[in-house]
């Protein structure tokens, strides 16, 4: 109990002492692959994220950015499906996590290692009946990428998240993808 009232303090303490707390947006092309990428879900096809963020510089070097991002994904299909409701196949992903960037001295490139809590509703066709059937799975995941500043206030990076999910459709899924972001700080 002491070691976590400790690291609690020192993190107090160190939101305390930030330099300064900005806001933002983002909006990112997201490229999924692994399990959730293939034809029975998503059949490869990117999808539009946009989120909300916050932005602690503690050090000039050092910055911690809470984020939340939505996913939209919907599956590309063609019309001579035989599975009924095909077209209807949607996946929806809520991440709530925060990043820690780290700015480099090469002119403002930072690295990116995140972790976050991620919610992927979904609406699939059932397997046995001319329904469509939808459930929601959690679980904890995490982050890697780099950014660079193109303006004092517009931003790009790349990063790749990565989330593995139990129980969709009786199995365990991965939920990798390619993130492709433009961000904006004000």
């Amino acid at each position: 109990m002491k070691k976590i009232t400790v690291a609690l303090l020192v993190v107090a303490a160190a939101m305390l002492q930030a330099q300064e707390f900005r806001f933002g947006a983002q909006a990112t092309l997201a490229i999924p692959f692994g399990d959730i990428a293939q034809k029975e879900f998503l059949n490869h096809r990117p999808a539009l994220s946009l989120g909300v963020h916050g932005l602690w510089n503690f050090h000039p070097r050092h910055v911690f950015v809470p984020r939340i991002d939505i996913t939209y994904y919907k599956r590309n299909t063609d019309s001579n499906n035989l599975i009924p409701f095909q077209d209807a196949v949607t996946l929806r992903d809520l991440k709530i996590g925060v990043d820690y960037n780290l700015v480099t001295k090469f002119d403002g490139l930072y690295g990116i290692a995140g972790i976050n809590y991620s919610t992927l509703n979904w609406a699939l066709p059932h397997p046995s009946r001319d329904e469509l059937w939808r459930e929601s799975k959690n679980t904890l995941g995490f982050s890697l990428g780099a950014g660079y500043p193109l303006t004092n206030h517009i931003l790009a990076e790349a990063r790749y998240t990565h989330a593995s999910y139990s129980g969709i459709l009786g199995m365990n899924r991965t939920a990798p993808a390619i993130n492709l972001s433009v961000l904006w700080r004000y």
